[in-house]
């Protein structure tokens, strides 16, 4: 049986099309998960004015949408393990 020393072959590989495809997949992915609560933070101070909320108001509601997305990464990730143990049995 032939022995591989993973951190010797990830040593000697070049970096080529396929690596940048990949960084490329995870930048884009990083860049729109993270859009909602840039758009957010751009238009919060005109939210304020039209909806005469205050700042604590906008800074609750900032908090809102963050843990909002915390909560559906979590529920999503407990789905995608429970369905992954149904299939395996």
């Amino acid at each position: 049986m032939r022995t591989i020393q993973v951190s010797e072959m990830i040593d000697v590989q070049k970096f080529n099309r396929f690596h940048l495809q990949i960084l490329l997949c995870c930048i884009f992915i990083i860049i729109c998960d993270g859009y909602d609560m840039f758009i957010l933070g751009t238009i919060l101070s005109s939210l304020r004015a039209e909806w005469r909320i205050t700042t604590v108001e906008a800074g609750l509601f900032s908090s809102y949408a963050l843990f909002g997305m915390m909560m559906e990464r979590w529920s999503l990730d407990r789905w995608r393990i429970n369905s992954a143990e149904r299939k395996s049995f």
